[in-house]
């Protein structure tokens, strides 16, 4: 075992102790272990056996997790996913409800540590350029992977809500990427879920766009089939 392992148990045995105003030697009788045996688990030089280790916990009144809270070495985090829209930070998402188009503009901002940026989701906006004139706001993070990526959100004014959005991303590079947004609805705040498009350039509403959002007929026996919903890329 690494001596940093045996020294932090050994110093957390110590504080723990003398946390309780207690002596090595009240200590030892407690654990039927002798005084310089404990001495050396305080000092690191011998292992404490799992046990023993349960024993000192019961002894200093602690749960045995808070003499082995030693920090684990971190794993150099692996190269974040690209993005299939590439370095842009304004991505714009499109939906048909009613036979009407709306519009939602996502930015992203700085990544953290694991490569997954900052999301804020402006929900339905009249004009892209101005996305801040919005029905609601969603902050959130991206996750990226090789074949998804995916966007988990929570309403700024109500963190209750959280809204999804699921991507796949097709073998061919697109301009338009077709997925998923679940959450709660807006006027009857019931579960429910939408075809989606997202893509890295505001889109021109034509027909070819709205057969395209539009949710494809042999959809729905799929649904009777596997009482599941399938987004399909095309």
């Amino acid at each position: 075992m690494d001596e940093s392992v045996l020294k932090h148990v050994g110093q957390r045995i110590r504080l723990y102790r003398k946390s309780h105003h207690m002596s090595t030697e009240q200590l030892a009788r407690m654990i039927n272990k002798s005084k310089a045996t404990v001495s050396k688990y305080e000092s690191g030089q011998i292992t404490v056996d799992v046990v023993t280790l349960f024993d000192i916990a019961q002894a200093l009144e602690i749960a045995p997790y808070q003499l082995m809270d030693y920090p684990m070495p971190r794993k150099k985090p692996s190269a974040p996913a690209k993005s299939p829209f590439d370095s842009s930070d304004q991505l714009y998402l499109y939906y048909l409800f009613r036979h009407n188009v709306y519009s939602s503009v996502l930015k992203l901002g700085p990544m953290d540590e694991n490569g997954s940026p900052a999301a804020t989701l402006f929900y339905d906006v009249d004009d892209s350029r101005n996305p801040e004139e919005c029905s609601c706001i969603y902050t959130g993070r991206m996750f990226m992977h090789e074949t998804v990526f995916s966007v988990v959100l929570n309403n700024y004014h109500n963190p209750v809500e959280t809204a999804l959005l699921n991507f796949t991303i097709p073998m061919r590079k697109s301009p338009v990427l077709v997925g998923m947004l679940s959450g709660l609805g807006s006027s009857t705040f019931l579960p429910c879920a939408r075809k989606i498009l997202i893509a890295r350039e505001p889109l021109t509403v034509d027909e070819g766009l709205l057969e395209q959002m539009s949710i494809r007929s042999d959809t729905f026996r799929e649904m009777k089939r596997d009482n599941m919903l399938y987004i399909h890329l095309d």
